[in-house]
């Protein structure tokens, strides 16, 4: 019940801000990771930053508009998520890749490395895969 309500209102913030798909995506893996077969999860390896950052590299957000969404909504500072996903990028499993803009600094793209996430996860992304 308390998960519900956590998945609903963050879930809730997401509209608007970051795309749909994404939004699905982490309702995706929510749910499969509440099941018993992934018990490979446990609450220190895997977490609402993480499951984030995952549905947002599926999904190539821009990580300006990630950090600005968790920053903007108590969801996380902007240092917790860049650690976090530095941390991913190290296990091969979110790549970034720079955007060139008319000004100011390259944007990062996040980009999910399928092949690394099914190595440490599993298939939890099956029902909307697109390679």
């Amino acid at each position: 019940m308390k998960t519900d309500l956590l998945l609903n209102n963050i879930c809730k913030t997401m509209v608007g801000k970051l795309k749909d798909q994404t939004i699905h995506d982490y309702q995706t893996i929510v749910e499969q990771i509440s099941h018993g077969k992934y018990t490979l999860f446990r609450k220190n390896t895997i977490d609402i930053i993480t499951i984030v950052l995952i549905a947002a590299a599926k999904n190539q957000e821009q990580f300006y508009v990630l950090s600005y969404w968790a920053k903007t909504n108590n969801i996380t500072s902007t240092s917790t998520l860049s650690r976090r996903k530095n941390l991913l990028n190290n296990m091969g499993i979110i790549e970034e890749e720079k955007l060139k803009t008319p000004m100011g600094r390259p944007k990062i793209q996040l980009k999910l490395n399928y092949k690394r996430f099914e190595e440490y996860y599993g298939r939890i992304l099956e029902n909307s895969y697109c390679h």
